[in-house]
């Protein structure tokens, strides 16, 4: 097993499809040494303070997936989807920085389309299309790729998730005050 899969050994094992799995785990083989080492934000402007720290794209990654799978029970996300979603979660962000010869000081513009970019010997694998199609996907609206943006979520489901990640255990909101003052 890979640097990246030993890391993960524990997600890796909350995928149940051994296609899926295998796949994630041939492509965190090809990740850049920079990914194991990297905080989560380069410029300290995003992310919590706990990931701006050598090894805080880890912490990050572990959050996306524990996230991602949180909200695939709250959706009813099972099976097959399921384990592609959190494959993507574990892959979204393995070339942040572009590549291994000459990664960005920042975040790289477009990273979102990296794991397609860095990984075209994958092209054909079951699954690889789809796991590629989320991760392209992550970046939401900052997605400079405006195809791959997701879909504007429904009013009540937008309602619903947030109540759901708010009274989620692992989850810390800093918000301290009882009446907020301004946002």
């Amino acid at each position: 097993m890979n640097s990246v899969a030993k890391e993960f050994e524990a997600e890796l094992a909350c995928i149940g499809n051994s296609e899926v799995r295998g796949l994630v785990v041939d492509i965190m083989g090809k990740a850049p040494d920079y990914f194991l080492t990297s905080p989560s934000s380069m410029t300290s402007k995003y992310h919590p303070i706990d990931e701006q720290v050598e090894g805080g794209k880890l912490l990050h990654t572990r959050r996306v997936f524990w996230m991602a799978n949180e909200l695939c029970r709250s959706q009813e996300f099972v099976g097959v989807e399921r384990d592609c979603l959190l494959g993507a979660a574990l892959l979204h962000d393995l070339w942040f920085r572009g590549s291994q010869e000459k990664p960005s000081p920042y975040t790289a513009k477009g990273h979102e389309d990296f794991v397609r970019k860095y990984t075209p010997d994958f092209v054909g694998r079951k699954y690889y299309a789809e796991i590629v199609r989320l991760c392209e996907g992550h970046g939401g609206i900052w997605c400079d790729n405006k195809a791959a943006r997701p879909p504007k979520m429904d009013p009540r489901t937008l309602v619903h998730v947030s109540d759901y990640i708010a009274s989620r255990r692992g989850v810390f909101i800093p918000i301290t005050t009882k009446k907020a003052e301004s946002w």
